[in-house]
């Protein structure tokens, strides 16, 4: 005859083996996720002299503590975005034929900072 006493003890083994795992998995995924947002984004226009947006222009970004730049075209509107960059210091340049190339002042990219960034040209 079978011991009722030791299926419940199984039963209950496998139950605390599988709510573990499950603990276990659960932290993992939190950890990861917070892994994906240690970084920032830099968005930007690109404008002429006269103020009108200047389409595929070169943009820069470059990590000022690394040295790492990024390279970018603005859109068919001027613009540009520079997405998962790790949190640090940047300037950002943009350059386009017959211009000359503009520079950003020093900023800081924070953690899940998005920073906007005006370049004219001359």
């Amino acid at each position: 005859m079978a011991n009722p006493r030791a299926e419940v003890t199984s039963s209950t083994s496998k139950l605390g083996r599988t709510a573990a795992l499950l603990l276990f998995i659960c932290i993992l995924g939190v950890t990861a996720a917070f892994a994906q947002f240690d970084t920032g984004t830099i968005t930007g226009s690109v404008t002429d002299p006269s103020g009108a947006m200047v389409p595929n222009a070169k943009v820069t970004v470059t990590n000022t503590g690394t040295g790492i730049e990024k390279s970018y075209n603005s859109d068919s509107s001027g613009n540009f975005v520079a997405s998962a960059l790790p949190f640090g210091n940047y300037t950002v340049s943009a350059s386009s034929a017959g211009f000359s190339t503009a520079k950003s002042s020093p900023l800081a990219l924070t953690v899940g900072a998005i920073v906007h960034v005006k370049l004219a040209l001359r």
